[in-house]
């Protein structure tokens, strides 16, 4: 029996391949000429989208599908079982139709893009045709961002005018005889 250890092989490098999933939600666009408010037109686009950006994706075949409801709201069942998916570490890519399936509500979108951002979790757009992990889909993100900040700025800004206003008016009450 030799005293020598066998030196393991080296196991080549291989890029892992981004276990994606697709994430649809039920819309309520009526009247904006969009067919693309079903889950299936959606998932459609979606597969096809992931197809012509390259073969090296995996598709998972669990649906995370939600059905009509509130777009602002992000507590529903489909995105918070994909949320789960994530920390889990189960998917590495989530694709979209557009960014308003995710949610309409810039706060909301922060928050997603904040978790996506943490877990290492690549978000492509299909209508859009935006990924997050190219350079133009950085600076999409960011500009986003942007946007969610100017939002909040302004609106911390008007509430606290209306404050000061409220009390350059009671200010003035005291006044009055």
């Amino acid at each position: 029996m030799s005293t020598h250890s066998k030196k393991s092989a080296k196991k080549p490098y291989r890029k892992k391949r981004p276990r994606t999933a697709v994430y649809t939600r039920k819309t309520t666009c009526y009247g904006t000429g969009d067919d693309f408010s079903n889950n299936d037109a959606q998932r459609m686009v979606c597969e096809t989208i992931i197809k012509i950006m390259s073969n090296d994706f995996v598709v998972l075949a669990k649906r995370y599908d939600d059905a009509e409801v509130d777009e602002e709201n992000i507590d529903r069942a489909a995105l918070q079982e994909l949320f789960a998916d994530i920390e889990a570490d189960l998917v590495d890519a989530v694709v979209v139709y557009s960014m308003d399936i995710l949610s309409t509500d810039f706060k909301a979108i922060e928050k997603i893009m904040k978790f996506f951002k943490e877990h290492d979790v690549r978000i492509i757009l299909a209508k859009q045709g935006i990924d997050s992990s190219t350079p133009n889909g950085r600076r999409f993100f960011r500009n986003v961002a942007d946007l969610i900040y100017l939002e909040t700025v302004t609106e911390e800004w008007k509430n606290r005018k209306i404050y000061e206003e409220d009390e350059e008016v009671k200010d003035e009450d005291k006044w009055v005889f």
